[in-house]
C-alpha cells in the first residue's frame, strides 16, 4: 500500500483530535493561522504525553500503508506513493513536520508547540493540493 500527500494529512487530523492535542474546533481555527505563537495563544502549552500518543498512532498508520515515520524525511518518505517530495516546499514541510519531530522528541530540548505547529502547517499545505 501507499499514500498520498492529502491522506497522511487526513490521518494527521484525525489523530491530533483523537489523542485531545487538541479539539476539532481548536484545529480548524490553526489551520488558518498555524503559527508556533498561535498554537500557544489558542492551545497553551499543548500535552507532551499527548502528542506523543498522536505520534505513535500515525507511526502505526503509516507503518500500515508501507511507510516508516522514523525514517521519514524531506528527502525520503517510505510509503508516499509520489516517491520522494520534489521541490523546496515539500522537503521544507516534510523535514520540519517529521525529521525534526523525530530528532527532538525523546529529549530534553523538545518544543511541543514547534512540533505541533509544523505538524499544523503540513496539514494547511497538503489541503492546498
Amino acid at each position: 500500500m501507499s499514500f498520498s500527500d492529502q491522506q497522511l494529512a487526513e490521518r494527521m487530523r484525525i489523530e491530533l483530535v483523537r489523542f485531545a492535542v487538541m479539539s476539532e474546533a481548536q484545529l480548524d481555527e490553526l489551520l488558518d493561522d498555524p503559527t508556533e505563537l498561535r498554537v500557544r495563544e489558542v492551545l497553551g502549552e499543548p500535552s507532551v504525553d499527548a502528542f506523543r500518543a498522536y505520534w505513535s498512532s500515525l507511526g502505526t498508520w503509516m507503518g500500515t500503508q508501507g511507510g516508516s515515520i522514523k525514517l521519514t524525511s524531506g528527502t525520503d518518505v517510505p510509503g508516499r506513493r509520489d516517491g520522494k517530495p520534489r521541490g523546496l516546499m515539500w522537503t521544507a514541510i516534510y523535514n520540519d513536520a517529521f525529521r525534526d519531530t523525530n530528532s527532538f522528541i525523546d529529549g530534553g530540548s523538545f518544543k511541543i508547540g514547534k512540533a505541533v505547529s509544523n505538524n499544523l502547517r503540513f496539514i494547511s499545505i497538503a489541503d492546498e493540493f
